[in-house]
């Protein structure tokens, strides 16, 4: 972020009245106070072209030229034009090696043109002049966290902060370098420095918000998210946060407000429209849930989530045909998707296809081999088609992870009462269920939020 100085310290810079002049006084040059307050006043009043004309006039006087050069590299800098700004604080510093607001606009510049190894040089040079400089250390910082020099940037920020420990906007991207690395609980703490600092800081609510949301603990997530929401009420990506935890949370109908609030503000949102379609399906609102999918493929019919949640809705509306073709089209969009693998497995088995069941369940544990469903359905699968040894070998493998699971036991008594080898399922149950006092109303697809 370029910060350049103060307006209260370009105004005394420019000042004709400095210490500066009193070099000028022991010159024969008559007109050099009135071109260099006319140089000032040019800038002052924006006329930038005119200040820097006058100002390359003094040059040639041939006087100490170093705040001649910084003054041009200011009126440069608000013509736009970066290269020339660069030049003339080149100059400054080479003129005056002490003069470290030279050396900070040139490191600012070189830092605006991506020469960040250039601007850590001139940020050096200006802390070596006034080592208590905390824009300094705060900028160079951010320097260091582009050129992945994480140490380094550590090093500055705690620097800048021990200066001037009132800078919330350091102590958030302290914060954002901490959650970067995995340290979340240094980085929640830097964030809950600046919304200390400043309690309408939008950002370190935000970023709270999504540490915690990253780390799926959602309660806190939306603590924060809701804050942030409050300091901007439109801001898009804290609307559709909210629609997506209050999701994971349970709370259907808060996300129908915040979605609806998101939709009517940025009707194109395709994860809006997604928050909500889940929404509806957490309600049992299966049809309106395949409405808004609908929705979304009008807008982009190539999101593979898309098809596999319209698939696990169609499911619990009983529609398996309609059903497996979502997920066929999932994937075709997508081959190795897990999920879309294992429910159209699942749909197989529903349709009576039972070797295609275990193929399609087979390739998702390729990738999943600690999915308890998987091996449960595998299990069930295989004892529908009379093989026991790898039933009992499924059985075993999700037992491990989810012993006892009571949907899965659901899922036996029911497929016992049209099996012909009921022994053999009599005998799973024994093995892994007997202890099992508790029976589900049933296995409930997730959507993928």
């Amino acid at each position: 972020m370029l910060k350049l100085l103060p307006l209260a310290i370009l105004t005394a810079l420019l000042k004709p009245a400095q210490a500066g002049l009193a070099h000028f006084e022991k010159t024969a040059y008559g007109d050099f106070s009135k071109k260099y307050n006319q140089a000032v006043s040019f800038y002052q009043s924006g006329e930038y072209q005119k200040a820097i004309a006058l100002y390359n006039q003094i040059l040639l006087l041939r006087l100490n030229p170093s705040d001649i050069h910084y003054n041009l590299g200011l009126a440069w800098l608000e013509e736009k034009n970066m290269d020339q700004a660069k030049k003339n604080f080149e100059m400054a510093v080479q003129f005056n090696l002490e003069d470290y607001e030279a050396s900070m606009q040139l490191a600012h510049s070189l830092k605006r043109e991506n020469h960040k190894e250039d601007a850590v040089d001139a940020y050096t040079k200006a802390l070596e002049v006034n080592p208590e400089l905390h824009e300094a250390h705060y900028d160079l910082a951010l320097v260091m966290v582009d050129l992945k020099h994480f140490d380094k940037a550590h090093e500055h920020f705690a620097k800048a902060l021990a200066i001037s420990p009132d800078l919330y906007e350091a102590w958030n991207d302290w914060g954002i370098l901490y959650d970067q690395e995995g340290r979340r609980d240094e980085a929640r703490q830097c964030y809950l420095k600046s919304l200390n600092l400043r309690n309408d800081f939008f950002f370190a609510a935000y970023n709270l918000g999504l540490s915690y949301k990253n780390t799926r603990e959602f309660q806190h997530a939306l603590k924060y998210y809701k804050i942030a929401h409050e300091l901007q009420p439109e801001h898009l990506e804290t609307l559709v946060s909210l629609g997506t935890i209050c999701n994971h949370l349970g709370k259907f109908e808060t996300t129908i407000e915040y979605s609806s609030t998101l939709l009517a503000r940025y009707p194109e949102s395709i994860q809006g429209l997604y928050n909500l379609a889940n929404a509806r399906f957490g309600l049992g609102q299966n049809l309106d849930a395949l409405n808004v999918y609908e929705m979304i493929l009008e807008k982009k019919n190539d999101i593979p989530e898309i098809y596999n949640n319209m698939g696990i809705v169609a499911l619990e509306m009983q529609k398996t045909d309609l059903a497996a073709a979502y997920y066929e089209r999932a994937l075709t969009l997508r081959p190795d998707y897990i999920s879309a693998l294992g429910n159209l497995g699942w749909a197989r088995y529903l349709q009576g296809r039972i070797s295609e069941a275990i193929q399609f369940t087979s390739q998702a544990v390729i990738s999943r081999q600690n999915d308890p469903v998987l091996h449960y359905n595998l299990g069930l699968f295989y004892l529908e088609e009379g093989n026991l040894e790898q039933a009992i070998q499924n059985y075993s493998k999700a037992s491990k992870t989810s012993p006892r699971d009571p949907s899965a036991l659901k899922d036996l008594q029911s497929a016992m009462e049209f099996a012909s080898n009921r022994d053999h399922f009599e005998e799973i149950i024994q093995k892994f269920f007997v202890e099992s006092t508790e029976v589900s109303e049933g296995k409930q697809p997730n959507t993928e939020q």
